[in-house]
């Protein structure tokens, strides 16, 4: 029996040529409409920064990170040389490709959620993980 699960959070690196189709795709669109160059100009400025927003956005919430799970619960999170010890919450989000699991801190009232991806991880570490969420603490197993 496993005592702890190291996992990789974080987004997956495969996001990017989702991100370039839908870039492509809205340019696409754009082009294809009948309207002066001022407005299409505008409207590629728009799609720019619009990318550049949510896509900061969401790479500041989600950064890279080590972490270990224990059975007791405890989330250990070393990001950027610093690390936070948590609590797992009992509350996660579990599917094939990724788990979203929510802890809160044991040294203050901060909460989160860390996203584990399975392109990440080794397959036997996310696939205790998943069993870990799913069985979740106090549930006896069948």
């Amino acid at each position: 029996m496993f005592q702890r699960i190291e996992l990789n959070t974080g987004l997956a690196r495969s996001g990017l040529p989702l991100r370039l189709l839908l870039l492509a795709w809205g340019g696409l669109a754009i082009l294809s409409s009948a309207s002066p160059w001022q407005w299409t100009t505008l409207a590629f400025l728009g799609l720019f920064l619009v990318d550049r927003l949510v896509g900061r956005g969401v790479r500041l919430r989600h950064a890279p990170a080590r972490a270990t799970l224990g059975l007791d619960g405890v989330l250990r999170l070393e990001r950027g040389g610093r690390e936070h010890l948590a609590t797992w919450t009992g509350r996660a989000w579990v599917c094939r490709w990724f788990c979203v699991v929510d802890w809160e801190s044991l040294s203050g009232p901060r909460r989160g959620r860390a996203l584990v991806c399975a392109a990440d991880n080794h397959p036997d570490d996310f696939r205790r993980l998943r069993v870990l969420l799913r069985l979740a603490p106090g549930v006896p197993a069948p």
